[in-house]
Order: structure tokens, then sequence, then C-alpha cells
């Protein structure tokens, strides 16, 4: 099968690699660490008065001279939101043996969907002029995707039909203005909810790898610019990014979220990991 051109999505291929991903993140079903209905075991209490018999642990009670109950673990449907960026600029590589970085940036959404459908969540998509009506089922997988792929034209993230005390997940290069990141982002996640931001970068934008003169565009091809490039710019620039992107990761950051830097030739899966333990450890009390 030949590869697509740029700017066409071959979905089934994202797919296989997102099912990939998935197979590679933790998963299980997530339990808020409460007493409730679930089937696992949470901890013993002491009865109450008047406690009703069928209540009591008889076997742990018969161990001391206190009626004690035993209490499980309440579970949880956990709400995740995704959104992903699929403007110009992430239509772009630097190289031809290096996936886009919008491809990059749906296959970590739809394995983070996945892994979170696989563990019992719902999952929906958040973007503006879209309704974010929930995926249930780990078979849900592929529609995910196809709903995905279709709210290619939805440019803005929307929470407005996000639940309270849900997850939200944007995935974009955040090459935006400082301006633009906290509009976009301060209405984001009221109500209890939790913004995590994946940052995907094709590794020409980290470190800067040209030199001489070079002809650049912005991502619309409308404006050309033919500069000269030595290890002073280079380093100029690098440096501007790096500033950049500690100032996102600080504005999340001190809003309870998280930041994940994703560039294009790393491993989705390793990268993915430490945010998908986050959104457990949070499910289960553990993240603050």
């Amino acid at each position: 099968m030949s590869a697509p051109p740029d700017g066409a999505t071959d979905l089934p291929a994202l797919l296989l690699q997102a099912q990939n991903v998935v197979s590679r993140l933790e998963s299980g079903t997530h339990r808020r660490r409460r007493a409730g209905m679930g089937q696992d075991f949470w901890q013993f209490r002491l009865a109450q008065p008047h406690e009703p018999s069928r209540h009591i642990d008889w076997r742990q009670s018969a161990r001391s001279r206190q009626l004690w109950v035993r209490q499980k673990e309440a579970e949880t449907q956990r709400s995740l939101a995704l959104w992903c960026d699929v403007s110009a600029s992430m239509q772009w590589r630097s190289r031809a043996r290096l996936p886009l970085k919008r491809d990059v940036a749906f296959i970590a959404a739809i394995a983070l969907g996945g892994a979170a459908l696989k563990g019992g969540e719902n999952v929906a998509l958040t973007a503006r002029g879209t309704k974010a009506q929930p995926f249930r089922t780990a078979r849900a997988l592929a529609a995910l995707g196809e709903r995905l792929v279709a709210c290619q034209q939805a440019q803005s993230p929307d929470a407005g039909d996000v639940p309270p005390s849900s997850e939200i997940v944007l995935v974009s290069d955040f090459l935006w203005s400082v301006d633009q990141i906290e509009e976009t982002l301060a209405g984001l996640s009221p109500l209890g909810r939790h913004l995590h931001l994946i940052c995907v970068l094709d590794p020409a934008e980290i470190s800067l790898p040209f030199r001489g003169f070079t002809a650049l565009s912005d991502s619309s091809a409308a404006i050309r610019h033919r500069m000269s490039i030595d290890d002073d710019v280079a380093r100029t620039y690098e440096k501007s990014l790096r500033d950049h992107l500690d100032a996102l990761r600080h504005f999340i950051v001190q809003r309870g979220g998280s930041f994940t830097l994703m560039p294009t030739n790393g491993d989705v899966a390793s990268m993915l990991r430490p945010l998908h333990a986050r959104l457990s450890a949070r499910t289960h009390g553990e993240a603050r």
C-alpha cells in the first residue's frame, strides 16, 4: 500500500498504530478510592448503630469484640475529552521519512482515547461546532478515529458540552501567540476539569538544523523569506522556542494540568505513558 500524499489521512494505518500504542499502555478498570457498589474490597470500617445485619462481615467481626463492615471501592466512569489541532502548521514534516505532525497528534489522541475506553471510561471529542457525544466501549475505537478525522474543519477546542470534573487533552504544536494560548485555555478548565497539553513538534522545530541561505515560508506558503542561518541565529531561535514552551508549561501546570512534549521522531507510547499514568492516578485519587 502506497503512502498517502501530504494532507491526506490514512485512517486505517493511524488506527493500527494507535492500537499498538494502546496495547503498550497500562490499562484496566479505573476506580475512585471511596466506598461504593464496586466488586473489589477496599477497607473495613466499624459498624454504625442500627447497621443492617446483612452489612456485617461476621468473619472479621469474630476476630474482635467489635462489629465490622466490609467496604468495596466505587467504580467510576471518568470522562475524557480530546481535541486535535489540524491547522496548516500541523500538516508539515521536515523530512519525507518523518510522519506529519498531524498524524502523530491523531495517533496520540486515538491511543489515549482507546486506553480510556478499554478502562471503562467515557471518551468524547471537543471542538467548536461539534457535539461532544461520548463513546463508551472499547469497540468504539474505529468510530473514535473516524470522528476525529471528520472534525478536521473544527479549528478550536470548545469544552461547552464537556461534563464537570472531566479530563481534557489538547494536542497541537502550540506555536501560537501567548495571548491566543491564554485566551483559548483560560475558559477550558473550570468546574473541576483538568487540562493536559500534548505539544507535537518536528525535530527541526526543536533544534534548527538549517545553515546558510535558507528559504522560509509560513504554513500557508503565502509568506516567503530568504535568510542566512548561522549558529548564533540557530541558538537564538532555540532559546526563543524553549522560553515559549517553558511559559506554556508554567501556565498549565499552575492550573493543575500537565504538559507533554512529543517530537515526531520519538516513541509515542513511551511519551504518552506518564500522562496516561497521571490520568489513571487522578481517578484513583492519588494525583493532586
